[in-house]
């Protein structure tokens, strides 16, 4: 015991940086925040590092968590995390958080774990500190989800004032729903269920903002009215869970063709029947696409073929895709803009 007791330490600190940089990409990422909390030169060896993370999530449910995906694990910082009823009907502010929980999710499975029960640290640092750590993951989304209604916005505003990315899931109440997008718009990006409002539809209020991206996020199956679609004024538009007809988007097309929609470069929504060119394209003239490079999102650098080249009275090209999924069909329309193709 004695001799465990008064062995020597490793002196990380101590080496040289590219000995230490070795050393640290040994570790795990719940390893890397750890040590990353014992002081400032803790905290710049692990950034120097450039760990490769994805984007962060700081998700509001019963309790608060900041999620970062890597690889193929998940590492979750959770705060507030409610034991009794009585705690999850508290309203809660965000404060400093006595207890602080890290895991390394795989699988659903927790691998590894660490739990802090004297934090110091108030959650907006805790984010900052972890956006400093993992400089891949500066990209940052806002969910709220069921049972998150606990949280007050006005300190959520308070603490994150400008959200580029905002998403939206049915918290359990209609008017806390109503309430997240009255305090924390604008945003650049949103996503939001339908089943957030009672008529399981996305008010024209909303879509009518100036979003580059709007998702229709995962829900029940619902019907976009071509009303909503001719009305949204974002960018790039994703329905996950939401249809329409190969008719409605007939008639999408012949007024995007006409001018409305002008600012849109991607649509992806689902259509209630099977995809057939008479009917999709009925009255539309159209040819066969080109082979083009794509400069859209998740279709960067990415090279197409195989659709239908649709143009708008401007000159403004389109290419209209089809394609099945888990037994669904989706439609697809990208618009190429200039800045859209890559020369």
């Amino acid at each position: 015991m004695a001799a465990t007791m008064n062995a020597p330490r490793f002196p990380l600190t101590e080496l040289p940086v590219p000995c230490a940089k070795n050393v640290l990409q040994t570790m795990s990422p719940l390893q890397l925040v750890v040590y990353s909390l014992l002081s400032k030169k803790c905290k710049n060896h692990v950034n120097s590092i450039n760990y490769p993370t994805e984007v962060m999530s700081i998700q509001f449910t019963q309790g608060l968590a900041i999620i970062i995906k890597i690889k193929q694990d998940i590492l979750r910082v959770g705060f507030y995390e409610p034991h009794t009823q009585e705690e999850m009907e508290n309203k809660k502010q965000l404060g400093t958080p006595k207890n602080v929980t890290i895991a390394i999710g795989r699988n659903e499975t927790v691998v590894e774990e660490c739990r802090w029960t004297t934090n110091q640290l108030g959650v907006k640092e805790w984010v900052e500190h972890l956006k400093f750590v993992f400089p891949n993951s500066n990209d940052i989304w806002l969910n709220f989800m069921q049972r998150s209604f606990r949280f007050d916005l006005d300190c959520v505003k308070k603490i994150f004032p400008n959200i580029p990315k905002l998403c939206i899931y049915h918290t359990g109440r209609f008017k806390y729903n109503q309430l997240i997008l009255q305090k924390l718009l604008p945003t650049e990006v949103i996503s939001i269920a339908p089943n957030c409002f009672r008529d399981s539809r996305i008010p024209q209020r909303i879509l009518i903002q100036n979003f580059a991206n709007v998702h229709y996020a995962q829900g029940p199956l619902t019907r976009i009215p071509l009303n909503d679609l001719l009305i949204n004024n974002s960018k790039q538009i994703m329905a996950i869970n939401s249809q329409i007809s190969s008719k409605e988007f007939n008639k999408f097309l012949k007024l995007w063709i006409r001018g409305a929609n002008p600012r849109i470069e991607f649509l992806s929504v689902l259509i209630s029947d099977e995809f057939t060119e008479y009917i999709s394209m009925k009255g539309i003239t159209y040819q066969k696409m080109q082979e083009r490079k794509c400069n859209l999102g998740c279709l960067k650098n990415v090279t197409l073929s195989g659709g239908l080249d649709v143009c708008r009275m401007d000159g403004t090209k389109a290419t209209v895709g089809a394609f099945r999924e888990d037994n669904r069909s989706w439609l697809i329309i990208i618009v190429w803009h200039d800045h859209c193709i890559v020369p």
